[in-house]
């Protein structure tokens, strides 16, 4: 049976057939700093790596949203405390913020925007299940850009898209298509598609 997490959804969206590759690329590992950096920033946790001064522009914007979209409610970043165990998923995931009086997470990406509805989904319907919950709100906070993509969701929306991504993945007759994850998938030498 395929292991499923959170993250690898959005790439099951575009290919039912997707494998990681499990190399990062230089943006994937800049992605990792900067929301580190933000996570810290907001529990004023020291930094153990340096942030270079072309980072902070782009590391305060995703600071001050944040903050912005908990208001007066408590927010928690740190990743101890963000597993997401999502129903009829088999590994658990890591949200990158979490209001629960606000009902909401938040997912920090880098790079370019890109379609994360699957995965806000999984995380909300994590967050409902945990928190007794039928309403959640995910937001997908894109830094570099300086733009949120909100989505709301109620327990039977999140479980709905949820599933019909984990079935579309499992399929037995998934065949692979061609799509903007081709470059960090493990078959992207051997393709057909």
């Amino acid at each position: 049976m395929k292991e499923l997490s959170p993250s690898m959804l959005p790439k099951l969206e575009g290919c039912p057939v997707y494998v990681s590759a499990w190399t990062t690329s230089p943006a994937a590992e800049r992605g990792t700093r900067v929301d580190k950096w933000i996570r810290d920033r907001i529990h004023i946790i020291m930094d153990h790596e340096p942030m270079p001064e072309d980072e902070k522009e782009t590391v305060m914007w995703g600071v001050h949203k944040l903050l912005e979209l908990a208001g007066n409610h408590d927010i928690e970043c740190r990743e101890t405390h963000l597993a997401m165990s999502v129903p009829a998923l088999s590994k658990v995931g890591t949200a990158d913020a979490l209001c629960v009086d606000g009902g909401w997470l938040a997912d920090i990406k880098t790079g370019q925007v890109r379609d994360y509805l699957a995965q806000a989904a999984a995380y909300s319907w994590a967050c409902m299940e945990r928190y007794f919950a039928d309403y959640w709100v995910a937001h997908i906070v894109y830094v570099d850009q300086r733009l949120v993509r909100t989505y709301e969701f109620t327990i039977e929306e999140a479980e709905k898209i949820t599933r019909r991504a984990i079935d579309r993945a499992t399929w037995v007759h998934a065949k692979p298509m061609p799509c903007e994850y081709c470059d960090w998938c493990a078959n992207k030498d051997t393709c057909k598609a």
